[in-house]
């Protein structure tokens, strides 16, 4: 790991480092570091490398962020998500005394939350910054526990921030805008349940919703956590589910009513998702 730094910080700043057990591993996400930061004109930290993520969240002031050739400023209320292995800088803006909340962590709801966090976005504005301050406190109190029960509870508290930081992301500050695009969503979703059985590109759901192809993509798969052929695919592959368990139709049938071209097709997709063969997840009930 390449690392350098200049820890220009108030002496009432935070600092905790953590060793997980190796039980903690198994979690959806442990902590390896975690602080509270008042940073002043010299404050930098420069790094690549380093094998977890960096959540940061300013209080107060703004800090400036290099990170995978983009650069932004993080001012009050914003938060971002870095991946540590690439090259990032975060530096105190001249002439403000940044404060801010951060933590190192990792697991393995990390990447989803990631992908998320930085699909052509630097920032988030946390519309309920109450709640991700007090996840984070919360943290920093738990962080001086030894207890199987205080990783459990860490692990639940990273959970909460990032949940806190998705929800602002997904629901935009203006509620008629946040109105609109969940009716487009809930739109496309309704259609193609209707319609699984059918022949569906993108362009027959962005005709529904008359925004672009891109921003409709991007706009769904923050809504689901899905691209929509992701959905789609899903979507039939629980109709398929349902009709292994509740009839006794051959595959060709079941693939025809579910909008696979052909049974091989459908083979193929279903053990890529379920882990099994639809032969086998019938036989199983």
């Amino acid at each position: 790991m390449n690392l350098s730094f200049n820890l220009d910080i108030s002496d009432d700043s935070k600092w905790i480092t953590l060793t997980p057990a190796k039980a903690v591993y198994k979690l959806p996400f442990y902590l390896f570091e975690i602080g509270h930061f008042k940073a002043g004109d010299n404050y930098f930290t420069q790094r690549e490398g380093k094998k977890d993520f960096l959540f940061i969240y300013t209080i107060s002031g703004s800090g400036s962020i290099q990170y995978m050739d983009r650069q932004f400023d993080l001012s009050r209320r914003n938060a971002a998500l870095i991946d540590c292995r690439y090259f990032h800088r975060y530096v105190t803006v001249p002439g403000e005394t940044w404060e801010f909340l951060w933590m190192h962590f990792n697991g393995t709801g990390c990447a989803l939350f990631e992908k998320m966090f930085n699909d052509g976005q630097n920032t988030v504005n946390i519309t309920n910054p109450r709640d991700l301050e007090k996840a984070h406190n919360r943290l920093l109190e738990l962080s001086d526990q030894s207890s199987i029960f205080a990783r459990i509870s860490i692990s639940n508290e990273i959970h909460n921030i990032l949940t806190c930081t998705a929800e602002s992301l997904i629901k935009p500050q203006t509620p008629e805008v946040t109105g609109e695009h969940e009716k487009d969503i809930k739109k496309v979703i309704q259609y193609i349940e209707t319609h699984v059985s059918e022949p569906i590109s993108i362009d027959d759901m962005v005709k529904l919703v008359h925004i672009s192809k891109y921003y409709f993509i991007r706009l769904f798969r923050r809504f689901t956590g899905q691209t929509p052929y992701e959905y789609l695919t899903n979507c039939r592959i629980n109709h398929v589910k349902k009709l292994l368990k509740e009839s006794d139709k051959p595959l060709y049938e079941i693939a025809y009513e579910t909008g696979f071209c052909d049974d091989s097709h459908l083979i193929k997709t279903f053990k890529k998702a379920a882990g099994m063969s639809p032969h086998e997840y019938r036989k199983s009930f």
